[in-house]
């Protein structure tokens, strides 16, 4: 299970401070050190929504056996007695305070439970929720590293609230910096789930970053759930009243960061056209590192291979000076500095490769084993008769816009030389949040820039995303002939399109087909009424 990021929709805000530490520190202003809601929410949306599309990929989990390779920089085994702690709960672990986290949810030691061997760190719900923080600056970090958290959670009675992990960076002020925050994955269920391994990764895109906060929690379901409007005026709300989670082994490792990515935003090489692989590597490990580059068909033969030496910032912390740190960097066959890109990226032309669909690998590697890598897959086009018209008879299907480069898309779209796109649009509900608001704008960007060159975009209306126990999302039938308060997740985002879009169809094939069922004339005809009051003809 992959670490969970932050889509550019789906965010929920609540107001500013809801959420509060508990301990015995002075204090600071609240606004600065709240853990708002909208850290959990917006997580746990994003494990309904999906992370945004990258250009680069790969494996986000170390791919050694040994991750003592890497720098652990702390290890959480709640053994704390022999460290002369005597109190209930674990050193500098902050219990979370305000509304929705009542002060008769506890967590302590359990002297009794632990995955290897007592004690663990046991938090219990009796209806609310619970959260615990590490606040303490043992935790500092160096900003251009990666940090990879694991740990292990075991959860009794958990029917309607999961129990997961969190982090989050800060500032030298403390205070937490927006979009760093990451989730593991969530663990629960009415029996025992025994002890689950949890691991997510918090990259190191911000420079301002000085430290690493950790959170456990247990959540109810019914914080992050997406339905805008109760169907009754008083709801039942089911929580759990003996709930319990435990967490025991929590690692903390800093990782070289690696960056793969293409010249081009399609990952496609026209005809004639020169591309180039974008490198960008920081090591922050002491020792030395090598990057492996290579270059394969889908048939796995090998095109290119090229290596790289990076130095380990000890040897930049006496006294390497930054052209010894870029001495590999100099030798690497070919390899020449983009003037464009921070100063440790690299840019690898291509050598001149045949037509097909090729993988470009990229393996940080320390005395020989396999430390972290990364892939990415492009395509050399053909060169065919190109002609000015353009095929209105042939499309596209974009799927679910995922908040992608606009710009890749639409050399996709020209390089096929098709007349009309589809764009999946989910029914998010009302945006209410400047993420949603971005995310539909960069939708109606695309659909504009695909108007310029003469291709006639047309919407799909797709449910909002899965509840992260659903594997796939409902198709939108089932949305509007069984849930009432349809409407008030569809009129919203009609209402941003209203101008943009003619042409709207009624759910995705993928989803719409996959059930047995058919819509009935009377939802159509609803949905057509609703579409009726954004736009004057609609298709």
């Amino acid at each position: 299970m992959c670490a969970r990021t932050l889509p550019t929709y789906g965010l929920i805000t609540p107001a500013e401070g809801r959420f509060k530490r508990g301990g015995g520190r002075s204090p600071r202003p609240l606004r600065g050190r709240a853990i708002a809601a909208a850290v959990v929410i917006a997580a746990t949306l994003a494990v309904q929504a999906g992370a945004a599309a990258q250009v680069d990929s790969g494996t986000s989990e170390p791919a050694d056996d040994d991750p003592d390779r890497y720098r652990l920089v702390k290890r959480f085994d709640f053994d704390e007695r022999k460290l002369g702690n005597f109190e209930t709960t674990p050193m500098y672990w902050r219990r979370l305070e305000g509304l929705g986290l009542p002060f008769f949810n506890s967590g302590q030691f359990d002297e009794a439970v632990g995955r290897d061997a007592p004690p663990s760190f046991r938090l219990a719900v009796r209806t609310g929720n619970v959260a615990f923080e590490y606040d303490h600056y043992d935790l500092t970090v160096i900003p251009s590293a990666d940090y990879f958290i694991e740990g292990y959670v075991r959860t009794a009675g958990l029917a309607h609230s999961r129990a997961f992990m969190a982090a989050y960076f800060v500032d030298r002020y403390g205070e937490r910096i927006a979009g760093s925050e990451r989730i593991s994955r969530l663990v629960g269920g009415d029996e025992d789930s025994g002890w689950v391994r949890v691991w997510f990764s918090l990259q190191g895109e911000f420079p301002n970053a000085y430290a690493l906060r950790i959170q456990c929690w247990i959540l109810h379901r019914f914080v992050w759930s997406s339905d805008p409007s109760p169907p009754t005026i008083d709801p039942i709300i089911r929580q759990d009243v003996d709930g319990v989670a435990w967490f025991d082994d929590i690692s903390v490792y800093r990782l070289p960061r690696a960056r793969l990515q293409f010249s081009n935003p399609a990952a496609v090489v026209a005809p004639g056209a020169e591309e180039a692989l974008l490198i960008d590597v920081n090591n922050a490990s002491p020792e030395g590192l090598s990057a492996e580059l290579s270059i394969t068909d889908t048939s796995g033969v090998l095109w290119e291979e090229k290596s790289l030496y990076i130095e380990g910032i000890a040897a930049l912390n006496h006294g390497a000076s930054n052209a010894d740190a870029a001495r590999g960097r100099t030798n690497w066959d070919r390899a020449e500095q983009d003037e464009a890109t921070p100063s440790r990226a690299v840019r690898s032309p291509l050598p001149e490769l045949p037509p097909g669909n090729y993988v470009a690998t990229l393996a940080l590697q320390a005395e020989g084993r396999t430390l972290l890598s990364r892939r990415l897959s492009f395509a050399v086009l053909p060169r065919l008769p190109r002609s000015s018209v353009v095929a209105f008879d042939t499309g596209v299907d974009l799927g679910l816009w995922r908040a992608g480069d606009i710009r890749g898309a639409i050399e996709l779209v020209r390089q096929l030389g098709v007349g009309a796109a589809k764009i999946g649009v989910p029914m998010l509900g009302p945006v209410d949040s400047l993420e949603k608001s971005r995310y539909f704008a960069q939708i109606s960007e695309l659909a504009r820039r695909l108007a310029e060159y003469r291709v006639d975009a047309a919407a799909v209306m797709m449910s909002p995303p899965a509840d992260h126990d659903e594997p796939r999302p409902p198709p939108i039938r089932e949305l509007v002939s069984q849930d009432s308060s349809w409407p008030a997740m569809v009129a919203p985002v009609l209402a941003q399109f209203g101008g943009v879009f003619t042409a709207w169809q009624l759910g995705d094939e993928r989803a719409e087909l996959r059930d047995a069922g058919d819509w009935s004339p009377r939802d159509i005809d609803a949905v057509r009424e609703l579409l009726e009051s954004f736009m004057t003809f609609p298709r």
